[in-house]
């Protein structure tokens, strides 16, 4: 699902379906897999960075926090990406 929300952003623009597919993936998330609540996050960013939301810097770093309490570099490099192009 998060991934659907992604790729729905980038082709159809920050739509309000990308909003409703993170909102429905986070209800179904674990909350202790760190791994899974990081990538919500970040895509959460990346959205919210694409409408120009001040929140988007924010959302971004606590991602890339729990992408690096979950030892996934990668995941995290990819949250602090959206930082730097906000």
């Amino acid at each position: 699902m998060i991934a659907s929300a992604i790729t729905r952003m980038r082709t159809a623009g920050p739509s309000a379906a990308a909003d409703s597919l993170l909102s429905r993936a986070a209800r179904l998330l674990r909350e202790d897999d760190l791994r899974v609540q990081a990538s919500l996050r970040c895509a959460r960013a990346l959205v919210l960075a694409t409408r120009g939301r001040p929140e988007a810097r924010q959302e971004a770093l606590a991602a890339a926090d729990l992408a690096l309490r979950a030892g996934e570099r990668r995941l995290r490099a990819s949250c602090l990406m959206v930082v730097a192009q906000d």
